[in-house]
């Protein structure tokens, strides 16, 4: 029996006309498994489709026509975004269950879909591809005989397994968005340091390019910060730039010691203060410290997976707003708050406090806030 498992790749690759596209087999646990060359394609799910659409969408996977438009050597190009891959055992667990675990594992067949797109993006240079997430892209299964047919429908059995997920709550531009961004409205935003926080949201699930993105954004902005305490609360002459511009690099503060000694020394609170974000801060240290000198972020010797640089990302942005409050409320951010899943307004003070992680229990809301998930996974098909 064959499960013909196919998974929607969050970005587009070209293929040309004529060449013959190896498959690759391999074994893993109880399968014979067969990676198909990349031809497929399917119109992508909209932002605003429903959930039903995006489950259609690779029951609808077709081989992907070549065009005249994109040429590549003088041969016509297709544009494919479906990998498909076969897994073969005398049988497979399909019972029609709604808690029944997909076989096979979707958790194997992402991992060997990683490392074949890994060894592409490195050989080909696509930077463009990047790892695909269990809880993002969409997959689905297929149950066929041997001889690639369609199975009868049996009672009590599924011929085949579904997962897809629609995210609404995205950003909106309203009228509450422009009067803020009108020229003189709020503080000096954007900072650089929220862009980078930001940049660092955008590049997950990039474990490696979100965790550095995160420490730098933590960087710049206690470096940033520290300055403006400075300004308020002066030191005597000459010797902030003695603490910060040394003859070596080696004898200016470290990011640690900002965040503690020095932070103490201008405001009388350390990031030490707050075990659970002093925690998340060393965590992304040692990450993006592995990533540079060992090539592989990890916290102690634990590789950082998709799940876990998300978790450091949104605790990055809690350091960082635990440490705005320390400073003038002229320099913080404007602070908004969710109207609805679409659309944010700026916050009055009282619920700007509110937004404060101390207040909510170190649980403030990431940077996502307003966004829902819905998830339909492993639906049967009859």
């Amino acid at each position: 029996m064959i499960a013909r498992f196919a998974i929607l790749l969050p970005f587009d690759l070209f293929v040309r006309e004529g060449d013959e596209l190896p498959t690759l087999d391999l074994s893993a646990s109880a399968y014979q498994i067969r990676v198909h060359p990349l031809a497929h394609s399917t119109e992508r799910p909209k932002p605003t489709d429903s959930v039903l659409r995006s489950v259609s969408s690779l029951e609808n996977a077709r081989v992907a026509p070549f065009t005249e438009t994109l040429q590549v050597g003088g041969r016509r190009t297709a544009q494919v975004n479906v990998l498909v891959m076969d897994f073969s055992k005398p049988e497979f667990d399909r019972t029609a269950e709604p808690n029944v675990a997909a076989d096979p594992a979707p958790e194997l067949a992402f991992g060997i879909a990683n490392l074949i797109l890994a060894r592409i993006r490195v050989y080909s240079r696509a930077f463009d591809i990047r790892p695909l997430e269990i809880d993002r892209d969409p997959w689905r299964i297929g149950y066929l005989a041997d001889n690639l047919q369609e199975l009868e429908p049996e009672q009590g059995k599924v011929r085949g397994r579904v997962s897809s997920f629609v995210r609404v709550g995205f950003a909106a531009i309203t009228p509450d968005i422009i009067e803020m961004v009108a020229p003189g409205s709020q503080t000096d935003e954007p900072y650089v340091w929220d862009q980078l926080l930001l940049d660092a949201y955008a590049l997950l699930p990039d474990v490696g390019g979100a965790v550095v993105m995160a420490y730098a954004a933590m960087e710049t902005f206690i470096a940033w910060a520290l300055d403006i305490l400075h300004e308020e609360q002066q030191l005597p002459k000459g010797l902030w730039g003695w603490i910060n511009k040394r003859d070596h690099w080696t004898k200016e503060p470290s990011v640690s010691e900002k965040f503690d000694i020095l932070l103490r020394v201008f405001t009388g609170h350390s990031l030490k203060d707050e075990p659970q974000l002093w925690e998340r801060f060393t965590e992304v240290r040692k990450a993006r410290n592995a990533l540079v000198h060992e090539g592989a972020a990890k916290v102690g010797a634990k590789p950082v997976d998709a799940g876990k640089a998300r978790e450091l990302v949104n605790d990055t942005g809690k350091i960082i707003k635990w440490v705005e409050l320390l400073l003038p409320e002229a320099r913080r951010r404007a602070r908004t708050d969710a109207r609805g899943p679409f659309s944010r307004r700026l916050a009055t003070p009282d619920e700007a406090s509110a937004l404060d992680p101390t207040a909510l229990g170190l649980k403030a809301p990431d940077q996502n806030q307003g966004s829902i998930r819905i998830r339909r996974e492993q639906q049967p098909e009859q």
